[in-house]
């Protein structure tokens, strides 16, 4: 198993074409290995939580945690 680990803070205006793109190449690998997305979305103050939300609902293979404020990229990988 192979988790990508994304981390966002205010992201809101590239989050879908990010995970969008990662999302395509990892499908391409899918017969190589299981894989997963994990979204960190770390404090942010836009909308960039509920856009992974709406990105999660579709594809069962990514999961969306939610900081309630921002801790900085190291604790985003600590989950």
């Amino acid at each position: 198993m192979v988790s990508i680990v994304m981390p966002a803070y205010n992201e809101a205006s590239i989050i879908e074409t990010s995970l969008t793109r990662v999302h395509q190449y990892m499908e391409t690998l899918k017969h190589d290995f299981n894989w997963e997305m994990v979204v960190v979305n770390d404090g942010s103050v836009d909308n960039t939580g509920e856009l992974a939300e709406r990105f999660a609902a579709k594809h069962d293979n990514v999961r969306v945690y939610h900081h309630a404020t921002n801790f900085g990229l190291g604790q985003a990988f600590r989950l």
